[in-house]
């Protein structure tokens, strides 16, 4: 799995060629080709998560919560993505999601989300 950040306008953008969507986002997740990584790898490429830190920011300041913890929640969120849940398929879907990312988010340790916070400084 790939992760790139991009600024506000390049998410944007992917925004609206990907999903028709003209305006920014937090997170997208672009499906792999599921092929090995390499040549001699038996691990697949399951996809690219592209996230907005600014945005992710933003939004962790609206919400008064620390901005690693939301970076960390989205990056999560787009993992699921590649796995194949999907919260807008159903109610019952995005609370499975929802369950399984607040699991997973409870589970990483303050010296992984402390890990995150030069990726908040780009």
């Amino acid at each position: 799995m790939g992760v790139a950040f991009v600024d506000g306008d390049t998410i944007r953008k992917l925004n609206k060629k990907f999903r028709n969507k003209n305006k920014p986002t937090n997170v997208l997740s672009f499906a792999g080709s599921g092929q090995p990584v390499t040549p001699y790898s038996k691990k697949k490429h399951i996809g690219e998560i592209v996230l907005c830190a600014t945005y992710a920011q933003m939004e962790a300041k609206s919400a008064a919560m620390d901005a690693e913890v939301r970076l960390a929640h989205l990056l999560i969120h787009g993992t699921l993505h590649l796995l194949g849940y999907d919260h807008e398929r159903s109610n019952r879907a995005q609370t499975v999601m929802e369950t399984r990312e607040s699991k997973l988010l409870g589970m990483l340790k303050r010296e992984t989300l402390a890990a995150l916070k030069p990726l908040l400084r780009q």
